[in-house]
């Protein structure tokens, strides 16, 4: 089965929600499954991307189970500035929805 898979993190992100994830879709790979995930750019550990992940807006990569689009994810130097964060998320989910616009292909393509 293709899944399209879309989570704030995804390893080498050390967030907890991104362990579980990569957990996750290591597990349906191994089961068989051709997955394509949609994740931010590894930025959790200092709440700024990680050096080496920036200078785009995203990037794909291909795997042995599928392919990954890191795309930025707009972190604010505070966490404590909530609106900057609200901001940065609305950015983020935009920047999602469109890259997966173009999961579609990946689901209709039968050499995926």
């Amino acid at each position: 089965m293709k899944l399209v898979v879309v989570c704030p993190h995804f390893a080498p992100d050390i967030a907890p929600t991104g362990t579980v994830m990569t957990r996750i879709v290591t597990e349906l790979a191994d089961r068989g499954h051709q997955l394509h995930v949609i994740t931010a750019l590894p930025w959790y550990r200092e709440h700024a991307i990680e050096d080496g992940w920036g200078s785009k807006l995203w990037r794909t990569e291909t795997t042995s189970w599928g392919s990954i689009t890191r795309v930025h994810p707009f972190p604010g130097k505070s966490k404590s500035n909530l609106l900057r964060r609200a901001l940065g998320f609305v950015a983020f989910s935009a920047l999602v929805a469109w890259r997966g616009l173009f999961a579609g292909g990946f689901l209709r393509d039968s050499t995926a």
